[in-house]
């Protein structure tokens, strides 16, 4: 009988099991070291914040004891002066409010320091008009009525800084259902003009954003989402929209740490069933404009951005012939009385509003025949009233309002997916194309078929590009934001001299349709079709 042998275990090398568990301890402590370093980065930042703070604080408190110890005025005395120049007063002052007067012992021009959160003052002028209304401001109503004269002969006298910031309020016809009440018509602050062309590519190295740690908030949309868009008149506001054909109000929280949903509105067409293609707001953030399908129903909403009375109201005109209208946008120098659409029948429709007439627009056709392919994007230079569009037969087109012609033209040597102004210095523009690496380029419409700078970047999902990927610029103009069909946002500097990206942040999980920079905050927000909002806290 053959003798059974017993099995040799296999011998367990201490020393390599005791090497292989220090490696990954190693490895481990590396991993805690750079999470501790990103938290004291982080605490340092909202150290210097707190400080900040602290500091304006006092400052307005101080400011707060000053005007405190000044002695209010008596009513009886400034209705009488006021009613000596002929212009009627009936408003409450407050106890720490003082009125300007001038030598002759009249009231000087009203102004009052708007509540809005914008780090440009905004000064309202009382403006001469015909009937009276109401304006609240700090929660206080005041009535005004002013006469034929009076007021508005002591705009003229202020500095021409000081016009530049100033709104004239004017009557605005009382039955304006945006916000059911009387309405006054206020001019939107323009922004002075900055010469940023001479700092395109005039630096070697680039000036990279401190980007704090994203958060992420889901959308609320049941499909992907199409539009996201930052409200012009609030900090606080934005607005997003899908496929699902529901608009969404968000609340953006203070200093950008997270955003609440305030309501959502039904905005689906009536006859088509169609979802908004694009959104705008109107320049006093009132109002969202939407733009949806050209085959049969609406072209046009109006959506109102009150949480108290959410509606929706479409427009009758249909100047568009078929297809999809790609983009909407608020001509800068326009007040909020015109706005461009863009679309598949190769047009660009110019609407403006009716006076006298309670939320009626005409459209008027620009041309037609410029592109020979659809239009994609549109857009207004400020200071000379030009109209741009670009299309997918790879050129640019300027149409100057003020001669009714073209101004001038660009071909490019691929499509021409959307065009942007910058916010800053008004001879400048962006286009985006089809190019894979020069997705972007610049151009100033000073000098005609000459391209400043391009750039772009390289996808790793492949190199087609989609036209419902969108850029915004930064408030100061150097910046520019892109999403892209990887996961990713893409930041340019346009003063680096180089065709890549100043830096890429790793955003979402699917693809970025669009960061969009917010207006006065440091903060920039993204959208993706991961279904979630990405909020990413830029540090000074």
């Amino acid at each position: 009988m053959a003798e059974v042998r017993p099995v040799k275990k296999a011998r367990v090398h201490e020393g390599d099991h005791g090497a292989e568990e220090g490696l990954g301890l190693v490895k481990l402590v590396d991993r805690r070291r750079v999470d501790v370093e990103k938290l004291v980065t982080h605490i340092a930042h909202l150290e210097k914040e707190l400080k900040e703070a602290q500091v304006k604080l006092s400052e307005a408190e101080s400011l707060l004891q000053q005007i405190r110890k000044r002695s209010p005025p008596k009513k009886d005395k400034c209705e009488e002066k006021v009613a000596s120049r002929g212009v009627t007063t009936k408003f409450p002052l407050e106890s720490n409010s003082t009125v300007p007067k001038e030598s002759n012992g009249a009231v000087a021009k009203s102004t009052w320091t708007s509540s809005h959160s914008s780090p440009l003052k905004k000064t309202w002028v009382a403006d001469e008009g015909r009937t009276s209304a109401s304006v609240r401001f700090n929660k206080t109503e005041r009535s005004i009525a002013s006469s034929s004269h009076g007021v508005a002969e002591q705009h003229s006298k202020l500095p021409a800084s000081s016009q530049t910031y100033s709104g004239r309020i004017q009557d605005m016809k009382p039955s304006d259902k945006l916000s059911g009440q009387k309405k006054f018509k206020v001019v939107v602050p323009q922004r002075e003009h900055m010469d940023l062309i001479v700092n395109i590519r005039s630096q070697k190295k680039a000036k990279k954003l401190d980007v704090g740690l994203p958060s992420y908030i889901p959308i609320q949309h049941k499909r992907k989402p199409r539009s996201l868009v930052l409200s012009p008149a609030t900090d606080h506001l934005c607005a997003t929209s899908a496929l699902d054909g529901v608009v969404n109000f968000w609340q953006i929280k203070e200093k950008g740490l997270g955003l609440n949903l305030s309501h959502t509105v039904d905005c689906i067409s009536p006859i088509t069933r169609r979802w908004p293609e694009d959104l705008a707001w109107h320049p006093m953030g009132n109002a969202l404009f939407a733009v949806y399908h050209a085959d049969g129903g609406p072209q046009v909403s109006i959506i109102n951005a009150s949480k108290q009375k959410p509606e929706v109201q479409f427009l009758n005109d249909k100047p568009h012939e078929k297809g999809i209208i790609n983009s909407i946008q608020f001509m800068p120098w326009s007040n909020g009385t015109q706005f461009a659409t863009a679309g598949c029948d190769h047009g660009v429709v110019l609407w403006s509003e009716k006076e006298g007439s309670d939320r009626c627009w005409q459209p008027h056709l620009l041309h037609r025949v410029l592109h020979s392919s659809s239009v994609s994007g549109v857009a207004g230079i400020p200071h000379k009233q030009l109209v741009l569009s670009s299309g997918l037969d790879k050129r640019l087109f300027a149409v100057d309002l003020a001669h009714g012609k073209s101004a001038f033209q660009h071909t490019l040597e691929s499509k021409a997916l959307g065009v942007l102004s910058n916010p800053a210095d008004f001879n400048l523009f962006m286009a985006q194309t089809g190019t894979p690496g020069q997705q972007l380029r610049l151009f100033d419409i000073r000098v005609h078929r000459t391209e400043l700078h391009a750039f772009g970047w390289k996808q790793e999902a492949g190199d087609s590009q989609s036209g419902y990927i969108s850029q915004s610029w930064s408030p100061d103009g150097l910046y520019c934001a892109s999403g892209s069909t990887d996961p990713k946002i893409h930041v340019f500097d346009i003063r680096y001299n180089s065709s890549e990206p100043a830096q890429t942040l790793d955003a979402h999980q699917k693809r970025v349709f669009k960061a969009a920079w917010h207006p006065n905050l440091p903060l920039l927000l993204s959208i993706s079709s991961d279904l979630f909002i990405g909020l990413h806290r830029i540090f000074e």
